[in-house]
């Protein structure tokens, strides 16, 4: 059964006050940016999925085409990546997906020719 959004949101506002306490089983180390490594990989299921066709080199509306969802949510979706990484530009990002596993060379390659 489907957690109430609520639900989903109360839980969230849990992990991060674990996170933040350094609770065990948390990792606070930081990067550069000040963010915590469990704070940047706090990405849903969404937000990789569009990360990863940002780095694969699709617009916006190509990915609201693919995704069936509105330009204007993919650009709240990346937004939000962008902020919870503290990453300002589309390379960061291609770069990160890349790092994380997300997308690789190759498929980038061909997606580009």
């Amino acid at each position: 059964m489907a957690r109430g959004r609520h639900e989903q949101k109360k839980q969230h506002g849990n992990y991060l006050q674990q996170l933040h306490s350094g609770a065990a089983g948390f990792n606070t180390t930081l990067n550069r940016n000040g963010k915590t490594t469990a704070e940047i990989m706090a990405l849903s299921a969404r937000e990789k999925e569009v990360l990863q066709l940002i780095a694969e080199g699709y617009t916006s509306l190509e990915i609201s085409q693919k995704l069936y969802v509105s330009k204007k949510t993919v650009d709240n979706h990346r937004a939000r990546i962008m902020e919870k990484t503290s990453i300002k530009t589309i390379s960061g990002l291609t770069k990160f997906a890349i790092q994380e596993g997300l997308s690789d060379l190759k498929f980038i390659n061909k997606t580009l020719k």
